[in-house]
């Protein structure tokens, strides 16, 4: 039933229940003049305004860890307000709908119904006569953006988030469709931390732009073929998904003109309208599956993919939820800075040491693994990437069975220590079957104008840990090489080739790159380091609170920017000079990876510019280090 109350005494609740009917409610209280297609009836500043504090159901809850699927038994009715954290897969075309409709209200005056935040517009056949879709003062465009779950969030920051981290093997061997099944909502609503919902200034004073014509019947789909077919067409994706694990995806509808808002492999969380078009009866295009565990799990057809209608949206930064951002947040980060600050020294001696008892003891190693958890793209200079630190971290080779396993048990424990620190992690099995399976990098799908999902397409700051120590001999066909070629652009470039059939596309990315081999890695890196330790051997892992000293320390940390003074650089000058006098091979590329090294020393110290104790260290590190790789180990097409 509608809401026939003024829009003041509504409660948080009524906004998350029945939020198309509060914002009807602010349609009819709006000045007249307001009312157009376009604006925004300040829907977006009264939801953030009454929601501050309050626990609003969170939409990842209901997609599987690994986000293949959709779970059976949880999940939001359709038009209520949820919260979902994700990932721009692809930006879609704009689609258009009817902004609103002006009809009769029975009393000799006239009444505005709302199109905006569904994808229908419910009217009576009385008004649906006051609905003209040639008439473009009712018409209006929004932005469309086919989202998944951020990859490689890790446990703890899901579990700090309340969300669902339960193991999801073998789920994705199973069909991942883009489905969502209308359950009953779940009542136990996660203890989210919660976020202050920001619109983008831009977003409230620009005229907005709205998609899809949401006509009169239940179907949402825009009478014009072109929104339609931008609109059905990504679902299909579904029955084309790779073998190697999909992922859910959600089309997120943005009423915004826009579009720089949002690029292709950033992430968001948006408060909006959670819609699930009504399930289609009959025929191939619909049925129910059962799962091996006993749950039902709904297959819907091509138009039965998720929807959210966002409300707001703000950025979701690698640090979101450990450390606020130092340009965002600038007064709450020099606070908790000033706390690391007071605790530096025990902190980053206990972390480093951690880090060599891993490493089987090797001091060295853990600066150097240090160096790479802070390291980060902060600029690009004639095409290349200033501030990454690809690291190689080099196995002795062995034919020994035993040996063998030690290296494999010490990759697990690295990836593993790397996930406790970081709050993205993508973890890749490096052999000739895995590179020749099935394409990593993304591909553009023609017969169903979609991009398909990809596992090295992942959000700005994910750590990517590549073990390679099963890497044997063995011929790589065109997949491999290319997946191959994919990953070591990664790793020299920072860049990811997006494929499109007719021609390539790179995009930036900014991926934190560990590499463990058996010798040196057949990727290319920044820093090979040789370890030798020989007892190398399983660490237990910190406690709760110490896991969360170090995490907040490394936030900080990687957000210091470390400048280089005038007498700084005179010593960095020096320095080189006596190093091109002691051997005359020494290149510009290794001047490089010794200041790169010596600013990632200098903000796991906190300085803020480079010091001489930085520096010296750096060299002496750098000294241990093999020649680092520039280009491949081997050749790819």
């Amino acid at each position: 039933m509608p809401i026939q109350v003024s829009s003041a005494s509504l409660s948080p609740a009524d906004l998350i229940n029945k939020p198309l009917d509060v914002v009807q409610l602010l349609v009819d209280e709006a000045p007249a003049d307001q009312i157009t297609p376009n604006s925004d009836w300040g829907v977006p500043a009264f939801f953030q305004q009454k929601l501050a504090g309050t626990h609003i159901p969170l939409l990842n809850n209901s997609i599987s860890a690994d986000g293949s699927k959709i779970l059976p038994t949880v999940g939001p009715q359709p038009q209520t307000l949820v919260r979902f954290r994700c990932m721009v897969q692809e930006t879609l075309n704009s689609e258009f709908f009817i902004g609103c409709v002006k009809c009769p209200n029975g009393q000799g005056q006239m009444k505005t119904i709302s199109g905006k935040y569904s994808e229908s517009l419910e009217l009576s056949p009385e008004d649906a006569k006051f609905v003209d879709h040639r008439d473009a003062s009712q018409a209006a465009s929004r932005l469309v953006l086919n989202c998944v779950v951020i990859p490689g969030e890790s446990a703890w920051l899901k579990e700090s988030l309340g969300m669902s981290i339960a193991p999801a093997e073998g789920e994705a061997k199973q069909d991942a469709t883009q489905s969502a099944r209308p359950k009953k909502r779940a009542h136990d609503d996660q203890d989210d931390t919660e976020e202050d919902y920001i619109m983008e200034e831009e977003a409230k004073t620009e005229k907005q732009a709205r998609t899809e014509d949401s006509g009169m019947g239940a179907s949402g789909h825009s009478d014009q073929p072109s929104s339609a077919a931008a609109t059905v067409a990504v679902p299909h994706a579904s029955n084309k998904l790779l073998e190697t694990p999909s992922k859910v995806q959600c089309l997120v509808k943005v009423y915004t003109e826009d579009e720089s808002l949002f690029r292709v492999g950033q992430t968001y969380e948006f408060l909006g309208v959670f819609c699930m078009p009504p399930p289609e009866t009959g025929g191939s295009n619909s049925g129910i599956s059962i799962e091996e565990d006993g749950h039902e799990l709904m297959h819907w057809p091509a138009s039965r993919v998720m929807r959210v209608h966002a409300i707001a949206h703000r950025p979701v930064s690698v640090n979101d939820c450990v450390c606020p951002s130092a340009q965002l947040q600038q007064q709450e980060f020099l606070q908790v800075a000033a706390a690391v600050q007071r605790d530096l020294s025990s902190t980053r001696s206990s972390l480093v040491h951690y880090l060599a008892s891993v490493c089987g003891g090797d001091a060295v190693c853990a600066e150097l693994l240090l160096a790479n958890l802070l390291s980060s793209v902060h600029s690009r200079q004639h095409g290349k990437a200033v501030g990454k630190f690809a690291l190689n971290i080099c196995l002795p080779p062995s034919e020994d069975p035993a040996a063998q396993q030690l290296h494999r048990s010490f990759a697990r424990a690295l990836s593993s220590v790397y996930e406790m620190l970081l709050p993205r992690v993508q973890s890749f099995k490096l052999d000739v079957p895995g590179l020749n399976a099935s394409k990593l990098y993304p591909v553009k799908d023609y017969d169903f104008n979609c991009l398909l999902p990809a596992r090295l397409q992942m959000g700005e700051g994910t750590a990517v840990v590549i073990d390679e120590v099963d890497m044997s001999s063995g011929n790589l066909d065109d997949t491999g090489c290319r997946n191959l070629r994919a990953i070591s652009r990664i790793t020299s470039e920072q860049l990811l080739e997006y494929d499109f059939k007719f021609h390539t596309m790179d995009f930036p990315v900014d991926h934190p790159v560990l590499l463990i081999s058996r010798g040196a890695s057949i990727v290319p890196s920044d820093a090979r380091y040789s370890l030798t330790a020989a007892n190398l051997c399983s660490v237990p892992l910190p406690s709760d609170e110490l896991a969360h000293k170090w995490r907040v320390y490394l936030s900080v940390a990687r957000q210091i920017s470390v400048d280089i003074s005038d007498d700084a650089a005179a010593m960095v000058s020096s320095s080189f000079v006596a190093l091109r006098q002691q051997n005359p091979k020494t290149n510009e590329n290794q001047l490089h990876l010794r200041l790169t090294l010596a600013k990632l020393l200098s903000a796991s110290h906190m300085e803020s510019n480079l010091s001489q104790s930085a520096w010296e260290l750096s060299l002496s590190v750098a000294a241990k280090l093999s020649q680092p790789g520039a280009e491949p180990a081997i050749q790819v097409a």
